[in-house]
């Protein structure tokens, strides 16, 4: 499958290789962004990390104050100003962002992400590394837009970050109303029928891996199909794939099953 909750996995265990502990998140209003916030939380306990705050947002928000909130700031203007008051006399000051976070988490559509990852570095957080999924990256390269996400670091499928087949051409033309919406959908068929004929390797071979379109796979102890994404992150607009620092796939098994 290709569950969002197998990427918030995925973020939590990169944070976790990058030597990262305090996460502040901001993840869209709804039902999803809820489901994220559980996933994510349950992933980052698991290995070590603590999410110290979620922050909603939707493409009605008003985002600069979403993010001064997020990271504090607000706070500490209202201190400031309040010690002005206090003391009579007007000094100079320069707001401080929160301290307990060394990362962050963006889960936002293209849309909101190009408004929200400047931002960051806006209210004093360029130095903070920020994480993201899929839901960042329509797909195909878009530089002239993208550049506003330069920094984030996402997980995505090697079917869209440049180790598709050629297949994928040949269904994009096959389809192309269809491509642009069900491009990762494309993938997962692709996999789905290839893996048809690994079951038998899989099943025997417990080290065996399946370097598939939509990640690598393993099949767990109890028949549940674990996957694990590719990374990337975005360099003047475009991404560029990451180095791997593991690629060892986790034991808790997925909840897809043959």
């Amino acid at each position: 499958g290709l569950g969002s909750e197998d990427e918030m996995r995925a973020i939590a265990r990169r944070m976790k290789q990058d030597g990262h502990s305090n996460v502040l998140a901001f993840l869209p209003k709804g039902d999803w962004g809820v489901r994220m916030e559980k996933a994510l939380r349950g992933a980052a306990d698991k290995q070590g990390i603590t999410l110290l705050e979620t922050v909603q947002h939707d493409g009605d928000s008003n985002l600069n104050r979403i993010v001064a909130d997020g990271f504090n700031i607000t706070q500490s203007r209202r201190r400031a100003n309040a010690l002005m008051r206090l003391t009579g006399t007007t000094m100079r000051f320069e707001p401080r962002r929160r301290q307990d976070v060394d990362a962050i988490v963006l889960l936002a559509s293209p849309e909101n992400a190009r408004r929200i990852n400047p931002l960051f570095a806006f209210y004093y957080g360029g130095d903070l590394p920020v994480y993201g999924s899929s839901l960042l990256y329509r797909g195909s390269p878009d530089p002239a837009r993208d550049s506003d996400l330069d920094g984030i670091r996402f997980t995505d499928i090697p079917w869209v970050l440049g180790a598709a087949p050629p297949e994928r051409d040949a269904l994009q033309s096959l389809f192309p109303a269809l491509a642009t919406n069900y491009d990762r959908l494309f993938a997962l068929g692709f996999d789905s029928y290839r893996l048809t004929h690994q079951i038998q390797l899989l099943n025997e071979i417990q080290a065996y891996r399946y370097q598939g379109v939509t990640g690598t796979i393993r099949n767990s102890a109890n028949g549940s199909f674990q996957r694990i994404p590719d990374w990337a992150s975005f360099r003047e607009g475009d991404p560029k794939p990451l180095p791997e620092t593991e690629k060892r796939l986790p034991e808790a098994p997925n909840t897809t099953r043959q």
